[in-house]
């Protein structure tokens, strides 16, 4: 919405008085304008939140500390750094705030799971296909298998140890006493 400026009638002092008009709302001052208007970007009817807003949370998935991502989507110069984390940390806890950081979030790992299967199949596809393919030689095929079987898990690794010696409990402590030297 843009705003307008008329010129209405000087006043006594012979400066003109404007009006300025926001969101319908009409305001008039006397001859000097006290700083400019601030606009507002209005909420996305997608996720409810301002440009702001979610440049904010953007930041935050992307990596970003809460203080650099509040300092990336607000002008935050001239604000002490505890100011800064105090503004942050109130934005975090706004509700439509933490609900799309938890969306978010909940996207990016979906998409890290689907990638993750994907790895996977492709794993097995080329041990597979390596496998049956008959210009390769047999040792290379034959190792192709033996890596599939260990990426599907169809091999345990398992060492199994048996103490043969007969020795009693005062005999081990007393080993072990001199290995430590304890008297």
């Amino acid at each position: 919405m843009d705003d307008r400026e008329t010129s209405k009638h000087p006043d006594s002092n012979g400066t003109k008085n404007l009006s300025i008009i926001e969101g319908g709302k009409t305001k008039t001052t006397g001859g000097k304008s006290k700083g400019h208007t601030r606009q507002r970007s209005a909420p996305s009817a997608l996720t409810g939140l301002t440009d702001k807003q979610e440049t904010f949370v953007q930041c935050i998935v992307d990596g970003m500390s809460q203080r650099d991502a509040y300092k990336e989507a607000y002008n935050a110069a001239g604000m002490a750094p505890q100011s800064i984390d105090v503004e942050a940390w109130k934005l975090i806890r706004n509700p439509k705030v933490s609900q799309r950081l938890i969306a978010l979030e909940g996207e990016i790992e979906a998409k890290r799971r689907a990638l993750s299967i994907s790895r996977w199949d492709r794993t097995v596809q080329f041990y597979e296909s390596s496998m049956l393919d008959e210009n390769l030689h047999h040792s290379i095929r034959t190792r192709n298998a033996e890596l599939l079987g260990k990426h599907l898990g169809l091999f345990v690794d398992r060492v199994e140890t048996k103490d043969v010696t007969e020795q009693s409990a005062d005999e081990i402590e007393a080993r072990l006493r001199a290995k430590l030297g304890i008297a």
